[in-house]
């Protein structure tokens, strides 16, 4: 038989073996929640190190890596400008030119030419445009005059006057552009009214282009690092001048003066002409005349010449 002395003292060591028990047990209940909190920490803190790397990875959201003639650029988009859709699969590339076998546009087909058609290996060949109207063209652009690098004189295209009346005269619907070397809107106004001055006696039924161009090469040229700001006020000056005398405007430029020096929004009531030339047009805005190739040959024109095309959208 225990003694009440045994009976307590197992009472007691019961007693201290509990609050031992439910002391332990409060302590791996708080370290397990402590854990799972630290535990969380590290996930959030791992998600904010995860978005803060992945925003360092794309410096160029919203942007588009494009070719600007020379190199590789990144551009944002106009917001207000539509985005060129052709694609490789618009095209048949078996021909020397592209030819357009997509849904979404009708295409007319043009060249441009100026005095450099007119010559070849130092003879004068004149352009036999009876031969070139049988070629199935749609229009042509014809340069009417340009603006020296140097001095600055107007001057009419040399066989301006000869390429228009018989290119009329055979039944080519045509457009003009003016090759431009202005400095400044007052110039630009003075290039517009002289074309306005040199068509005013024939039917022009397609657009009067603004054909500005830089001149790195040439000693002395007067645009040498002119500012792509002035460039473009030239351009709107023009284009207006042009507009304003009851005649379609455009610009005509290549990929660098694209992306560069126009601010194309705008010019988007006016043509763009974008010289592209390559088996599918790559520059990122939809443009409505396309130069798709400088070697292209037309019966009745020495040598070759450049070839465009018109994308009228299908209603």
């Amino acid at each position: 038989m225990k003694t009440k002395l045994e009976k307590s003292l197992l009472l007691l060591i019961i007693l201290i073996m509990l609050v031992i028990a439910i002391i332990l047990i409060a302590t791996v209940a708080g370290n397990a929640f402590s854990f799972s909190a630290f535990k969380s920490k590290i996930n959030i803190d791992k998600r904010d190190t995860v978005k803060l790397e992945k925003e360092e990875e794309e410096p160029h959201k919203g942007q588009v890596y494009v070719w600007d003639g020379l190199s590789w650029i990144w551009i944002t988009p106009y917001k207000d400008m539509p985005a060129n859709t052709l694609t490789e699969e618009d095209f048949n590339a078996d021909v020397s030119y592209p030819v357009y076998t997509g849904d979404e546009y009708t295409t007319l087909r043009g060249i441009d030419v100026s005095e450099w058609q007119t010559t070849k290996d130092g003879k004068e060949f004149l352009i036999d445009w009876q031969q070139v109207a049988r070629e199935n063209l749609d229009f042509v652009f014809i340069r009417c005059g340009r603006r020296g690098y140097t001095e600055g004189g107007l001057f009419q295209d040399e066989y301006f006057t000869y390429n228009i009346q018989n290119a009329l005269a055979n039944g080519m619907k045509c457009g003009v552009y003016f090759f431009s070397q202005a400095v400044n809107e007052s110039e630009a106004i003075e290039e517009a009214e002289y074309v306005l001055d040199i068509i005013k006696d024939y039917d022009i039924t397609y657009p009067i282009m603004f054909d500005w161009e830089r001149q790195d090469g040439v000693d002395g040229a007067r645009t040498a690092d002119l500012n792509p700001a002035i460039v473009n006020d030239c351009a709107l000056a023009f284009c207006r001048t042009i507009e304003a005398a009851g005649y379609e405007a455009g610009i005509y430029f290549n990929q660098y003066l694209g992306y560069h020096y126009f601010n194309l929004p705008e010019f988007k009531d006016f043509d763009l002409w974008v010289a592209d030339p390559d088996a599918v047009q790559s520059f990122y805005y939809h443009c409505d005349y396309w130069q798709c190739t400088f070697d292209a040959t037309v019966a009745g024109i020495e040598g070759v010449v450049d070839m465009n095309l018109l994308f009228v959208p299908k209603e």
